[in-house]
């Protein structure tokens, strides 16, 4: 895939993602910026890590601690 930044730009993130003729390096690039963003400040990083962690709890939670919430 192919990246297009913005002249002038002093930012490391690419501006768009042009698309490629092959869809996995696609998606790690895709990946790639989405590390990058979420990296390039670290407030982003510990907001994410902390919104990361409840969106997991909340998935399997419930694996862990069977029975009825209303007992």
């Amino acid at each position: 895939m192919q990246l297009q930044e913005i002249p002038g730009s002093t930012s490391a993130i690419p501006a768009t993602l042009l698309p490629n003729k092959q869809p996995h390096i696609r998606v790690m690039r895709t990946l790639l910026v989405v590390w990058r963003a979420m990296t390039s400040s670290r407030k982003v990083a510990v907001g994410s890590s902390i919104v990361g962690f409840f969106i997991v709890v909340g998935l399997f939670g419930p694996l862990f601690i069977p029975g009825d919430p209303n007992a």
